[in-house]
């Protein structure tokens, strides 16, 4: 079966031993049989993020299975606004993400709800970084309120996993992506079992995290294979409207 990335990154950290180059990307992930994957820019987290979503915009236009995400920041929602209308559906950009280190104090920001309020014509994903108990409750405030987008939940709540699967059990535009160094046992069947299958995604995060870590969680899963069939990539296929490449990517 085909394997979609909902989530990792052009570029990396700067602890990392890795780059995140777009052939790195290709390399590691084609080892890892993806065939598809959708990047955000690393350097638009903590720096410039027009200047990162040119960088990717540029770096992955006309590569097959590279799709990316257009990166939002609350603290500048006029300009964010911008970049929706000027990046969304070209070069392969085809959904909004919010860096946890650019959401501030609280992901659920008037800053966030102007941009959200913007986003409602484009009606593509939104992937939100969360990393505990306040940023999962605020994107299933923002879910909420904003119930025709449908919202990722980057990393599935960290440690805070279990609070993430009973909090979007109800909301259903809400999507799981299981990445995170959080692995315990029956995480991933957890998650399946309260939101569905069909709203359980495979986001690799890297380079941050290596792609066969997080595949390995879903193959240890106690579920079926028509339950792996969705999380690979028929979720994210319908997600992002993407139609993998027959074969996996290749430097």
């Amino acid at each position: 079966m085909p394997i979609i990335d909902a989530h990792a990154y052009f570029g990396a950290p700067p602890e990392s031993v890795r780059k995140g180059t777009v052939e790195e990307v290709l390399g590691v992930l084609g080892e890892s049989t993806v065939n598809a994957v959708v990047l955000a820019a690393a350097a638009a987290e903590e720096g410039d993020f027009r200047r990162g979503n040119a960088a990717l915009q540029q770096a992955i236009a006309d590569r097959p299975g590279l799709y990316g995400y257009v990166t939002i920041n609350p603290s500048y929602p006029e300009e964010s606004i911008e970049e929706l209308r000027t990046r969304l559906g070209r070069g392969n950009l085809c959904a909004l993400k919010l860096p946890r280190e650019a959401a501030g104090r609280r992901v659920a920001s008037e800053g966030i709800q102007a941009i959200l309020h913007a986003a409602l014509r484009y009606g593509v994903p939104v992937l939100v970084d969360t990393r505990g108990e306040a940023d999962i409750r605020d994107v299933v405030q923002l879910a909420q309120e904003f119930g025709s987008l449908k919202f990722i939940l980057g990393g599935m709540g960290d440690e805070e996993w279990e609070t993430a699967v009973r909090a979007c059990a109800s909301v259903l535009n809400t999507f799981l992506d299981i990445g995170s160094l959080s692995a315990d046992r029956d995480k991933v069947k957890d998650a399946v079992d309260a939101v569905t299958v069909r709203r359980v995604l495979f986001g690799s995060h890297f380079p941050r995290l290596h792609p066969l870590y997080v595949l390995g969680m879903i193959k240890d899963a106690a579920i079926d294979n028509r339950d792996r069939d969705r999380i690979l990539w028929r979720n994210a296929a319908e997600l992002f409207g993407i139609e993998p490449p027959s074969a996996p990517l290749q430097a």
